[in-house]
């Protein structure tokens, strides 16, 4: 009996509204990827669509006014978005950096780190040190310019955790392969029945003892992929790039004080960001006066935008929109790392990126608006542990009088 992620190699289900058992047609599979591929690239040509960077209102509106349709694209960022307002988990463009589709994609990242790791005070060859190694040949490597935890072969691995998972959490992380599968175990034991998957081939999926609900969006354009899970009560979602590839409503998993780890060789995955869910930005806001948000993310070294903070972007133009008297500061913060200067004029252009992209895209009155950058000068946590310079990268609203 094969146990582990090697069983399935790159073969991808082809997505299904409901559990299938795993024994399902991966052929199927395969020709309707192919399939798709053909009329998505016949859809272009005759749609004529016209890429813009997310915030460009500029080419938007001349796109529009010309009667073509806008493609948001950040293809233009190659690299790491380590510095990334947000999660800083990761970042290469992936599939989803330039994807022209973000209709389902409604991955909100938890507000409250559980744990993060970076690397970076690791040795490039070793195996991490707050990483609890199992079995298998496992070690960080270079790999476009990030460091990369990658599986020589089959291997085992967990992540500790300061405490016992919460029923709303969520866990952010890239990855990419050369073949195979990374299964993830949240109750933290390798023989669990719920589990998280991701595949080289940009798949990902959610297991059940009833079956496995799972997609993949592999181009073969790029290695990289952005992973992203969301986990509320028995609610669990699966994001791959763009897309929303499961939404299963019965992942009753236990929580555990760690995460288990089951990779075939060939996959790597970056720094791994788990966090607890949070309340809604109007609520935090209400009572606290300010809330940081953890889901607006840019280029590393920019104030580009990128995609995926559309749902962060969109439940703020919201709040302003059902509450008429609401005013905002919307603040720029960095972590320590790099010159002070450096940061501080980024966070400055980071908040004024966010504001233009409320009013300029989502109609927001910027009246209501006022942005600010303060650098790594408002620390909210520590700088000294990968989690407190992850947390200190974000963007605060604050409610003005």
């Amino acid at each position: 009996m094969i146990t582990g992620p090697m069983r399935r190699g790159l073969t991808a289900l082809a997505f299904m509204t409901v559990l299938v058992p795993e024994s399902a047609v991966a052929q199927a599979g395969l020709l309707g990827r192919v399939k798709r591929r053909v009329e998505d690239n016949v859809g272009r040509q005759a749609e004529r669509l016209v890429d813009c960077a997310m915030g460009d209102q500029t080419c938007i509106d001349k796109a529009q006014s010309d009667g073509k349709k806008v493609r948001i694209d950040s293809s233009g960022a190659s690299g790491s978005r380590g510095g990334a307002v947000g999660t800083g988990a990761g970042g290469g463009t992936g599939g989803g950096g330039s994807s022209a589709v973000w209709a389902n994609y409604d991955f909100m990242p938890g507000t409250k780190t559980f744990f993060y790791e970076d690397f970076k005070n690791d040795v490039v060859g070793n195996f991490p040190r707050r990483y609890e190694f199992i079995n298998g040949n496992i070690e960080l490597v270079t790999y476009r310019e990030r460091t990369w935890l990658r599986f020589a072969g089959t291997g085992q691995m967990s992540i500790p955790l300061p405490a016992i998972l919460p029923q709303r959490y969520t866990i952010e992380m890239d990855f990419w392969g050369t073949g195979g599968e990374c299964w993830i175990y949240p109750n933290g034991s390798i023989d669990g029945q719920y589990r998280i998957e991701f595949g080289a081939a940009a798949s990902g999926g959610v297991h059940t003892p009833s079956g496995s609900a799972e997609s993949s969006e592999y181009s073969g354009e790029e290695l990289i992929h952005m992973g992203r899970v969301m986990v509320d009560g028995l609610y669990a979602k699966v994001y791959v790039n763009s897309k929303r590839v499961a939404n299963v409503p019965n992942f009753n998993s236990e929580r555990g004080n760690r995460i288990a780890f089951y990779c075939d060789g060939g996959m790597a995955l970056g720094p791994i960001r788990v966090a607890e869910g949070g309340r809604k930005l109007y609520d935090a806001l209400t009572a606290d006066g300010r809330v940081a948000t953890q889901g607006i993310y840019f280029d590393s070294g920019s104030d580009q935008i990128r995609p995926e903070s559309s749902p962060t972007l969109r439940e703020i133009a919201a709040m302003l929109t059902e509450h008429d008297g609401l005013r905002l500061g919307i603040e720029g913060h960095t972590d320590n790392v790099g010159a002070a200067p450096t940061n501080l004029d980024l966070s400055k252009r980071r908040a004024a990126a966010v504001k233009t992209y409320l009013v300029g895209t989502l109609k927001a009155d910027a009246a209501r608006l006022e942005a600010s950058g303060f650098g790594s000068a408002k620390p909210s946590q520590p700088n000294s542990t990968a989690e407190g310079r992850q947390t200190n990268r974000r963007v605060e609203l604050v409610k003005l009088p």
